[in-house]
């Protein structure tokens, strides 16, 4: 938690802990809010807070990469068939846009929080104007629909910086627990992106009685999860994050509230960390309610932090380039070049399970199932913050991913069957005779993955951590690099043989579902690491400006990424060779993205040492 006297300090707590723990009574330190207040006795375990911003950011991201599934689809879709009938040119260069500029204006949207309005106002006012957006967009008008990704930029620029600095606002500097929050943050945002395409997705291509539901309901799907995540903090936030988050005028009136640990004293310089607002320094006197303290100015180890930022930012920008490809070329690929029929028993199961009661399992054993998996995560919650010892990371990844994932999704099955919905808007009438999925499901392959996997890397790291043996966080930078390279070796093979007729054939799911893996692999290098680095590197008082650069590396690499898309048949049209072996084709356009991340990481790799010393041991 900040210092409860400046809105600049985003970053740390009013106040050295209380103590340490002590093991005859557990008891934790005294970790203050904004507001000045305690925010919540913690054990070993996690705050209550970042549960509620692991809910409230998982329908977010439900919302973008709902849609973010279809927009591509959407934009290329005959007229015929509800889409504008564009180009893939002229497609992927709007597409490129929007999901660059969903990252440019954070950086506008942190300096606010930042300076005028706090996180949490910031999130609520971003989180209502991208709900806006997306109903905006069910319209489906040509005027509407520049509105509605107008209206999600703008919002997002206000929402996404404020929500990581929000997690890192509930512990103490230095805490421990810091890296295992982000982790778990970081699976609350792909558990709604493997949730979003599953149901947008379904709802685009799902036929009742002949009638498409179609792009409207889609669209329209995307922003209840953003009212349904508003809805959820709203509710939670005064029980749960008390004063994190509001403007500084608002915190001003608290108790007990200190100053920060970049602020000295007006007169004499003094530091004045830890001091109680309104006190006198105790070098000169001079009280601090009289004069206001000045911050002082960045020292040597925060300018290294920042030139670190700036460095990795420019690194980033390969990784993402290629990997958001996966909504746009290779969504493309999905849509035109995949085999995505179901075979004639999952369709039979599927179609039993959704229209009758009893097959395979009736509704009200479902609805059991998914409240004792909620019940057994909320039993270990409340275990692990009783006890002195951190639960090993792959223990307590289990009751998180299979109670808190597993039982809201059964939960929210059972609902969706019990009303009729289930059945009504995912099967069709004609499913038996067409069963086909959506390409979008393709796009849950990742977040899905990272369920999966985040827990097991979690593991790695802190078993390597402790024989001395952990990468660096360059060293771990470099590995995702290569292994995103590695995973377009698959892209390429499926690309040579889709090319092998004289039209294209539809080529096996299994080839994007390793591309998909096997990127998520170098994600879970790279992108947890990241924001935890931002936040550590950082300087307390531009930690969310920091935030919003590392967010314009995404949004020169998601421009760059809808570029390189647009010219995917120019490239394609082209013929190189390469170890003996001819590329042409998607095959040769798929290798663009397999080199290029693999000699970056190399690149990453031979700096790592300097960088690591940059970084002085606080990453």
């Amino acid at each position: 938690m900040p210092d409860p006297a400046s809105s600049e300090t985003p970053r740390t707590p009013a106040g050295p802990a209380a103590g340490p723990t002590r093991d005859a009574d557990f008891e934790a330190p005294a970790i203050k809010t904004l507001g000045g207040g305690p925010l919540e006795p913690v054990r070993q375990g996690h705050p209550g807070g970042l549960y509620l911003l692991f809910v409230t950011e998982m329908w977010e991201r439900f919302s973008f990469y709902g849609m973010r599934a279809f927009l591509m689809l959407f934009m290329t879709a005959a007229v015929v068939n509800g889409g504008l009938g564009w180009d893939e040119q002229k497609a992927a260069s709007l597409y490129g846009w929007y999901t660059a500029l969903v990252y440019l204006t954070p950086i506008i949207g942190g300096y606010m929080a930042d300076k005028l309005l706090g996180t949490h106002y910031s999130m609520v006012l971003g989180g209502a104007i991208i709900a806006a957006g997306h109903f905006t967009l069910a319209l489906e008008t040509i005027p509407s629909f520049y509105v509605g990704l107008l209206l999600i930029v703008v919002g997002t620029g206000f929402f996404k910086p404020c929500v990581s600095v929000m997690v890192s606002q509930l512990y103490p500097a230095k805490d421990k627990r810091r890296d295992a929050a982000f982790t778990i943050f970081y699976m609350g945002i792909n558990l709604g992106a493997f949730l979003g395409p599953i149901v947008c997705g379904g709802l685009r291509i799902g036929r009742k009685q002949g009638e498409v539901f179609g792009w409207s309901w889609a669209f329209a799907a995307a922003g209840v999860g953003m009212v349904l995540g508003l809805l959820a903090y709203m509710i939670g936030r005064p029980f749960l994050l008390k004063g994190i988050g509001l403007p500084e005028h608002k915190r001003s009136e608290a108790p007990g509230q200190t100053l920060s640990e970049d602020v000295v004293c007006a007169t004499c310089g003094q530091p004045l960390a830890g001091r109680p607002a309104g006190s006198e320094c105790p070098k000169c006197g001079t009280s601090t309610a009289a004069a206001p303290p000045r911050r002082r100015p960045l020292n040597r180890e925060e300018k290294h932090g920042i030139a670190v930022i700036f460095i990795m930012a420019f690194f980033v920008i390969f990784f993402w380039t290629a990997f958001e490809q996966a909504g746009s070329s290779m969504n493309l690929f999905a849509e035109n070049r995949t085999d995505r029929s179901l075979s004639s028993g999952t369709a039979h199961l599927l179609h039993d399970w959704a229209t009758q009661d009893g097959a395979p399992a009736p509704t009200w054993l479902i609805a059991l199932g998914g409240m004792v998996l909620l019940g057994a995560w909320m039993f270990c919650e409340r275990s692990w913050r009783r006890t002195p010892r951190v639960p090993h990371p792959l223990l307590a990844a289990v009751p998180r991913i299979v109670g808190l994932a597993g039982g809201g999704t059964l939960l929210t099955l059972a609902i969706l069957k019990a009303t009729g919905f289930l059945k009504e808007a995912f099967i069709p009438d004609n499913f038996l005779q067409e069963a086909e999925y959506p390409a979008e499901w393709f796009q849950s392959v990742n977040p899905f993955c990272i369920l999966v996997f985040a827990p097991i890397f979690a593991a790695a790291w802190l078993r390597l951590g402790r024989a001395g043996r952990e990468p660096s966080t360059p060293v771990k930078f470099a590995l995702g690099l290569i292994l995103l390279g590695l995973g377009f070796l698959f892209m390429v093979f499926a690309g040579r043989a889709s090319d092998a007729g004289a039209s294209p054939v539809l080529v096996s799911g299994w080839y994007l579902t390793a591309a998909y893996s096997i990127h998520t692999l170098g994600e879970l290098c790279l992108s947890p690491v990241g924001l935890s680095m931002v936040n550590k590197l950082a300087p307390v008082r531009f930690v969310s400006l920091l935030m919003g650069v590392w967010f314009l590396a995404n949004f020169a690499a998601n421009k760059i990424a809808g570029t390189l898309a647009g010219y995917n048949d120019a490239i394609a049209a082209k013929q190189l060779s390469l170890g003996g072996i001819d590329l042409t084709g998607q095959s040769l356009f798929y290798a663009l993205f397999t080199v290029v991340p693999i000699v970056a990481g190399i690149v990453v790799l031979l700096l790592a040492p300097a960088l690591s010393r940059l970084m002085h041991g606080r990453a």
